[in-house]
């Protein structure tokens, strides 16, 4: 049996994605540096001559994604629960939902009982939920995997985001900061382009510029002046680039600023990391900024052990926090423009283990959400008397024909050219 150093290993993919957003920040923070922007951002990741001129610009009104990620693998057995199947209990003695808890879908499966928000969504068809994602020859390390989902690549080799790689065959040339945004301190590689840029925004209070107020007319109008866009066309082209980098991130934090005086939540949101960032993403929504693509993270999935608990508390994060974002936009009139989608990097064991929680696993459920979806399930209901040689899960779906699906149906783009193939097609739009 294969034995994981989850310690070692989470460490070390935050090495590997710090290292990466560091090489791509790295010019622009030394060429743009003289004024923070932000606590921490926001970051504008930048690879290619945006001082050409303007091929096009995301306006407002168009199909809106927002990914929430479960980092750390989630228990899909524990999330879509096959109350139907005595294997399931005889598996789980300690974790396992009782059956009388379990939110029945069908007789075989059901939600989790502190997903009753998102149930409410289900039940209203706007909730399509996808049985066995996963990918060939699945690998069970954190750092692996989530790669894996993030390039939508199973060899490893891709240097950008299946998103990013979106973000170029549509919008290169796009100035506008906010086409893609990612809620948090650091931008994800799911959104990593080499041509458009994309902004992180940990809330709208700290993205801006962050100078003495003293000294700040002074400051501003020579920021204005070095990094304005003007004249560029007899510039070197990387200063051509600082320059429009600059005058973004200005224009940017302008257009951020006003948001508050334009929106007020319509319902209480709960208290918590992701509601808050759903919260926020309602808000630029709302703004019509232009934005098309959001990034948001749900941490703290890898529960090796006492999962009973600590799953449950976020499995209630998850769905009071996508039922209030709904009922949000609903009211704002921007619910149709948004579809949701979440992913994980594995799910877990069938088996729990000594501690009372789950090991590495491989293929697990994953939600899409949206009113103009065709909700309800979708692919085989897990089959626990058929696992690999580990005792894990067969895959059902390819993760990447959930990509392609999203990709041709939603955002209006060629999977083929973004995912380097053709997937099956998904019924669930």
């Amino acid at each position: 049996m294969t034995t994981y150093r989850c310690c070692d290993e989470y460490e070390e993919y935050r090495r590997h994605q710090w290292n990466i957003r560091q090489s791509r920040a790295g010019f622009l923070k030394t060429a743009v540096g003289a004024i923070a922007v932000g606590t921490m951002g926001p970051n504008f990741f930048i690879n290619s001559a945006l001082a050409d001129s303007v091929a096009r610009s995301s306006a407002p009104g168009g199909p809106v994604l927002v990914i929430i990620q479960l980092q750390g693998g989630n228990d899909g057995l524990n999330t879509i629960v096959p109350y139907g199947s005595g294997l399931y209990y005889s598996d789980r003695p300690s974790i396992a939902v009782p059956e009388k808890n379990v939110l029945a879908i069908d007789g075989m499966v059901g939600m989790h009982p502190n997903l009753s928000g998102l149930k409410a969504l289900y039940d209203k068809g706007q909730v399509a939920v996808l049985q066995g994602v996963g990918y060939p020859n699945p690998d069970r390390s954190h750092f692996r995997s989530t790669s894996i989902w993030e390039t939508a690549d199973v060899t490893g080799t891709s240097q950008t985001g299946w998103i990013g790689r979106y973000l170029d065959a549509t919008f290169t040339g796009d100035t506008n900061p906010f086409t893609a945004v990612a809620l948090g301190a650091t931008v994800p590689p799911t959104l990593l382009a080499k041509n458009v840029p994309v902004t992180s925004v940990e809330s709208v209070n700290t993205y801006k510029f962050q100078i003495n107020q003293t000294a700040a007319p002074a400051i501003m109008k020579a920021y204005e002046t070095m990094y304005s866009p003007s004249k560029t066309g007899s510039l070197p082209a990387y200063l051509g680039l600082v320059k429009h980098a600059g005058a973004n991130a200005e224009q940017g934090v302008h257009d951020l600023q006003g948001v508050a005086t334009r929106y007020t939540p319509s319902v209480q949101y709960p208290q918590n990391p992701l509601a808050r960032e759903l919260q926020l993403v309602a808000q630029i929504i709302t703004a019509e900024l232009g934005a098309r693509v959001f990034h948001v993270t749900l941490g703290g999935f890898d529960d090796h052990a006492a999962e009973v608990y600590q799953h449950a508390n976020l499995m209630k994060d998850l769905g009071d926090s996508v039922s209030a974002f709904y009922a949000d936009l609903t009211a704002q009139s921007k619910a149709d423009d948004v579809l949701t989608m979440t992913f994980s990097e594995f799910g877990r064991r069938v088996k729990e283990n000594a501690g009372r929680g789950t090991d590495h696993g491989t293929a697990a459920p994953l939600f899409i959400v949206g009113t103009r979806i065709k909700g309800g399930l979708y692919g085989q209901d897990p089959v626990l008397s058929s696992l690999d040689d580990n005792g894990d899960l067969m895959y059902g779906t390819d993760f990447r024909s959930v990509y392609g699906t999203v990709l041709d149906k939603w955002m209006g783009s060629s999977s083929s050219a973004v995912l380097g193939g053709s997937y099956e097609s998904l019924g669930f739009l």
